[in-house]
C-alpha cells in the first residue's frame, strides 16, 4: 500500500496535528509563550523522529529573529537581524528547504543562514507562515533513522508549521490589539479629564458672578455627590454622572435675576416661584447635550424634589426619583446648610444634623444619609486615602468639600454629631414621620 494511503500512518499524523493544535491553544496573549512552543517543538520532533530542533520567532518591531524554544541545538544568545523584505520573501514560501539549497528569492538570506547554522547540524528550515504573515522559522536537525522526509511527511510537516504559525500570529495580533486598547483607554481617560476640567471651569463661572456668597458650591456638591454614590455601590460611570450633574446643577440660575438670588430677606411667593424655575431651566439648557455618562439632565431637573412629593418641578415622590437624584439633593442640601447664604450664616453642625434627622423619609433617604456620613467622615479622617477617588471625579487631591468643612467646623464635632446620626439611623425605633422642616434655602 502506498505510504500516502497508509491508514495507520495517516491516523498517526492526524493525531499529531490535533495534539499540536491543543498545545498551541494554550498560548497566552503575551509573547511569553515559550512553554507551549516548547511543547509544540517536542511534538514535531517526536512525530518525525528528529533529535534536535529550534523555533525562532520574528520580532517585527525590532526586525530580529529570537529563539523561543530549542532542544539539542544551541540557541543564539542574541537576536539575529532579519530585514522586513527578507521576512516577506520567507513568508511567500511555506515548504521546508535545506539551508544549503535555498529556494528562489532567498539568495539574500545566505549570510543569515550561514550565521544561523554555524556549528549547528541543521537539516531543514521550515518557514512559519500564516497567510502572508511571517511568524518565524522552525529549524530541524537530522532524523534519528537518517532517512529524508517522504513527500507525505513533508506535507504533514508543512501543515504542522502552518498550525504553529497561525497560533503565533494570532497571539501577536491579540498583543497588538491589547496595546491599542491600552492606548485607547489612556486617551479616553485623558479626554474625560479634559472634559471634566472644562465643565469645572464652567461651574466656577456659574458659582462666581451670580453666587459669590458661596464660592465653590458646585464643585463641593459634585465631589460630595460622587463620594456618596461610590459608597452606595454605584459604578464609576454613574458616579461620574453624579459629579457632572453636581457641577452643573445650578446652571439654570443663569436665567434668574442676580439681585433675586442675592436677596438677604425672605422671598415673596412670586419670587420663590421664579427661583424654583431654575431646576427645569437647567434641564432645558443641557437636555440636548449627549453626555458620556448617564442622564445628567434628568438628575439636574430633579435635585430639588422630595421623597414626600412636595418638591419641584415635577412633585415626584419615593421610587419615582432615581437614586442619583436622591444623592444630589442630599449633597446639595448638606453643602447649602454648611455654607453662608445671603439671608443667614451657615448652620451649626448640630443644627445640620437636626435638620437631616427631622427630614428622614420626607426629603432624605436613610441609606443616602448613611452614605453621606461615611463620605464626610472618611474624607476628614483620611484625605490622602480619598484623593485617588477624588481624582477620578474631578481635581487631584482631597475631595473639594473637605477643606470647606475643616475651615467651617471643628472636625471632632463633625465626627461626634455624624456618629450620633449614624447610630440613630441604625435604631429601628426611630420615628421617621417627624414634622417637615424647610431646609431648602429660599434661593433654591
Amino acid at each position: 500500500m502506498p505510504e500516502s494511503l497508509n491508514p495507520r500512518l495517516l491516523s498517526f499524523y492526524l493525531a499529531s496535528l490535533h495534539e499540536l493544535g491543543g498545545a498551541l491553544a494554550r498560548t497566552p496573549r503575551k509573547l511569553d509563550q515559550n512553554k507551549p512552543l516548547r511543547e509544540s517543538l517536542y511534538r514535531v520532533l517526536g512525530t518525525f523522529a528528529v533529535g534536535a530542533g529550534m523555533i525562532l520567532l520574528w520580532d517585527e518591531d525590532e526586525a530580529l529573529l529570537r529563539a523561543a524554544a530549542a532542544k539539542g541545538l544551541r540557541a543564539p544568545a542574541e537576536g539575529l537581524p532579519l530585514k522586513p523584505a527578507l521576512a516577506r520573501a520567507l513568508a511567500a514560501g511555506r515548504r521546508p528547504f535545506h539551508p544549503h539549497l535555498l529556494p528562489g528569492g532567498l539568495a539574500d538570506a545566505e549570510p543569515l543562514f550561514r550565521e544561523l547554522i554555524g556549528r549547528r547540524n541543521i537539516q531543514l528550515i521550515v518557514p512559519l507562515t500564516s497567510g502572508h504573515e511571517f511568524a518565524g522559522l522552525l529549524l530541524l536537525g537530522p532524523r534519528v533513522n537518517g532517512r529524508p522526509l517522504s513527500p507525505l511527511e513533508t506535507d504533514v510537516l508543512t501543515e504542522m508549521a502552518g498550525v504553529m504559525a497561525l497560533r503565533i500570529t494570532d497571539a501577536r495580533a491579540r498583543r497588538r490589539l491589547d496595546r491599542q486598547l491600552h492606548e485607547t483607554r489612556r486617551l479616553n481617560r485623558e479626554l474625560r479629564r479634559i472634559y471634566l476640567e472644562t465643565v469645572r471651569a464652567l461651574a466656577s463661572v456659574i458659582d462666581g458672578p451670580e453666587q459669590d456668597h458661596r464660592p465653590g458650591h458646585s464643585a463641593r456638591v459634585a465631589a460630595l455627590a460622587a463620594q456618596i454614590g461610590r459608597r452606595l455601590g454605584l459604578d464609576r460611570d454613574r458616579c461620574e454622572a453624579l459629579y457632572l450633574a453636581g457641577l452643573l446643577h445650578d446652571v439654570g440660575k443663569q436665567i434668574i435675576d442676580r439681585d433675586l438670588l442675592r436677596k438677604s430677606g425672605p422671598l415673596a411667593p412670586g419670587e420663590r416661584a421664579r427661583v424654583e424655575e431654575h431646576a427645569a431651566a437647567g434641564y432645558e439648557l443641557i437636555s440636548h447635550l449627549r453626555f458620556p455618562w448617564g442622564d445628567v439632565a434628568e438628575i439636574i431637573r430633579h435635585h430639588h424634589e422630595r421623597l414626600d412629593g412636595t418638591g419641584y418641578p415635577d412633585r415626584l415622590r419615593g421610587d419615582e426619583l432615581s437614586i442619583e437624584a436622591r444623592v444630589l439633593m442630599m449633597a446639595e442640601a448638606f453643602d447649602s446648610m454648611a455654607s453662608d447664604q445671603p439671608w443667614r450664616p451657615r448652620l451649626t453642625i448640630e443644627r445640620i444634623v437636626e435638620q437631616i434627622e427631622a427630614n428622614l423619609g420626607l426629603q432624605f433617604e436613610p441609606r443616602v444619609v448613611q452614605a453621606l456620613c461615611d463620605a464626610v467622615q472618611d474624607g476628614l479622617e483620611s484625605p490622602d486615602g480619598a484623593a485617588g477617588e477624588a481624582a477620578v471625579f474631578g481635581a487631584p487631591g482631597e475631595p473639594e468639600f473637605v477643606p470647606h468643612l475643616r475651615a467651617s467646623f471643628d472636625p471632632a464635632l463633625i465626627h461626634q454629631m455624624l456618629g450620633e446620626l449614624r447610630r440613630r439611623l441604625n435604631n429601628p425605633r426611630l420615628n421617621r414621620t417627624a414634622r417637615v422642616i424647610e431646609i431648602v434655602e429660599p434661593a433654591g
